[in-house]
């Protein structure tokens, strides 16, 4: 069963479904370039018919932004013509031609023997802005070259172009510091865009805003840009491994360690934040976030650190809030319990349960980013080209290499009462993370201690909590000292709740995966006019907070048009 309908229907082109092969003497420059001619022709004419013949019958399209003003991913040829029916003579793409990017030249792609694609970056414009676009081309059986998948992502947003590069502002004999000061203040008139939240989320955003112009406030109520990080256990690092995780326009210097230490990466974002110049009031509590329709703007009360009340009226607000709060389990008998008890959201150090019992309850299931000079921002286009729905098939080809060269880990874990969940049909982390937000380990040591006997593992369900422990459906006990739970965290809308307040939180898209295996409820159109929500790892949030902006930049503009969300 898979995670949608659409799910079970999905199928990876295999050269034998195909009934094709591989010539030999393949030219994989001609081949692409035939084929954007072909299609450059048919999409500048609108003419429907012509642009699906170039795709194989159970081809997908993965639109962000572009055509649709939506994540919307179209499968198969009869849904592809639908979807281009509607919107194909509104964005009228020009100038539609294979990247002349060095790292973007049309490449070989062979994740397993039996699958085989030529892999070809396209740029093109719309009467919205200029856009990139991905091309997998598989062999038919007749010898011709047709699409697999086609992936268009809109880059920007009318004819001002950011200021970065060549655009930057170029300026002298300005007082900085002043400047500076009054830019943060908003004083004389309030930011466009409310940011609630200064992690890599809040941040990311606020730097896509500013150099696009549009005044933008960040607030969070921790004292300092990165405690966030910062207080949380020593020796976290990040599972991202630094050349994916960079933030926009900044990355990591080359001296940067492989995995980030979380106190390290709460310092950068610190550091990030007055590099970009972004405006922030940290120590600063959101008390009230209204709507106010009559004038289409947000009504946010704040209170600053030096207890002040301010009231602002920004047009767009953008939740950065993270993936929920601590989930605290409601077990009977926690009260009575009588030693430490904690979520481990909380946990710090180990070196406090140094010879002590300590219990934990809840547990987790068991490249493109290299570290080379390709941009970063063309790893994320890469990274997005794929649906998710196809992603899921290639993890679970992935998953059985993995299964194999982990066997020996599998089999010591099983022994030690480990119980292995190799994801969703058999797909790994990657649904897991995305609907679960957890319930996935990635081992940094704590396999091979179970094996060990080092840490002991005990299944079974918790029945309730006791002065001396825990005691099991079972009748079983355990003695502890310390309780840990390990129970994730509340979801992405609990936050959200706290300050929106009930009735309009529940007016928010529901978070999910769509029949079309998209994220819902995140990084564009919410369900309430304005109001944002951004989420994910360092890569995601990099990525996603430029839709973001240019919805916003769109919108200021009168460039955004109606969202295409017909089924």
């Amino acid at each position: 069963m898979g995670v949608t309908a659409l799910d079970d229907e999905v199928t990876l082109p295999t050269l034998e479904r195909l009934g094709a092969r591989v010539p030999e003497d393949l030219d994989i420059v001609k081949v692409s370039g035939e084929w954007t001619q072909k299609f450059s022709k048919a999409m500048e004419s609108g003419c429907v018919d012509s642009v699906v013949s170039l795709f194989i019958e159970d081809g997908f399209w993965r639109d962000m932004l572009a055509f649709t003003w939506e994540f919307r991913t179209f499968y198969r040829a009869c849904t592809i013509k639908k979807f281009l029916q509607a919107r194909l003579t509104k964005t009228k793409p020009t100038n539609i031609k294979l990247s002349a990017h060095k790292d973007q030249q049309p490449s070989k792609c062979s994740p397993s023997p039996e699958l085989f694609w030529i892999q070809a970056a396209l740029t093109f414009e719309t009467n919205v802005g200029k856009c990139s676009g991905i091309v997998s081309l598989v062999p038919t059986a007749n010898n011709e070259w047709k699409a697999f998948l086609f992936y268009s992502n809109l880059e920007e947003v009318g004819n001002t172009p950011d200021k970065v590069g060549v655009h930057r502002i170029i300026r002298s004999n300005v007082s900085w510091i002043d400047e500076r000061a009054k830019e943060m203040a908003f004083e004389d008139i309030g930011p466009k865009v409310l940011v609630i939240g200064a992690g890599q989320a809040g941040l990311g955003v606020a730097s896509r805003l500013k150099v696009k112009g549009i005044p933008c406030l960040v607030v969070d109520k921790i004292a300092r840009v990165g405690d966030n990080w910062r207080n949380r256990y020593k020796t976290l690092c990040l599972h991202d491994s630094s050349w994916m995780a960079h933030m926009p326009y900044l990355n990591f210097p080359p001296t940067w360690p492989g995995f980030t230490p979380g106190q390290k990466y709460g310092d950068w974002l610190e550091f990030y934040a007055q590099m970009m110049d972004l405006n922030v009031w940290t120590s600063t509590e959101v008390q009230k976030v209204e709507r106010d329709d009559n004038s289409d703007q947000w009504v946010v009360t704040l209170r600053k650190a030096d207890g002040t009340i301010r009231v602002l009226q920004p047009k767009y607000v953008v939740m950065g809030l993270g993936f929920g709060e601590p989930s605290i389990p409601a077990i009977p008998g926690a009260d009575t319990f009588k030693g430490t008890l904690m979520h481990a959201y909380s946990h710090r150090e180990g070196s406090y349960g140094a010879g002590k019992k300590v219990v934990v309850i809840g547990s987790a299931t068991a490249a493109l980013f290299a570290d080379n000079d390709i941009p970063i921002e063309i790893k994320d286009r890469i990274s997005a080209a794929t649906p998710t729905l196809v992603s899921k098939r290639m993890h679970q080809i992935g998953m059985k290499r993995v299964m194999e060269v982990d066997k020996d880990i599998h089999e010591g874990l099983k022994k030690a009462g480990f119980k292995l969940d190799f994801g969703i049909d058999g797909s790994g982390w990657l649904f897991l993370a995305t609907l679960k937000l957890g319930g996935y380990y990635l081992d940094v040591g704590a396999s091979q201690m179970i094996i060990d006997g080092k840490i002991k593992m005990k299944n079974g369900s918790v029945k309730s909590l006791t002065p001396k422990g825990v005691t099991f459906e079972d009748g079983s006990q355990l003695d502890a000292d310390i309780i840990i739970y390990a129970t994730g965290l509340s979801g992405i809308h609990s936050p959200i709740q706290r300050i929106l307040g009930k009735e309009l939180t529940s007016k928010l898209k529901p978070y999910g995966i769509s029949n079309e295996g998209e994220l819902q409820g995140a990084w564009r159109e919410t369900g309430l006019k304005n109001l944002f929500v951004h989420i994910g790892n360092t890569r995601l949030c990099r990525f996603h907070s430029n839709h973001i902006s240019l919805v916003i930049q769109a919108k200021e503009e009168g460039l955004f048009t109606d969202v295409y969300d017909v089924e």
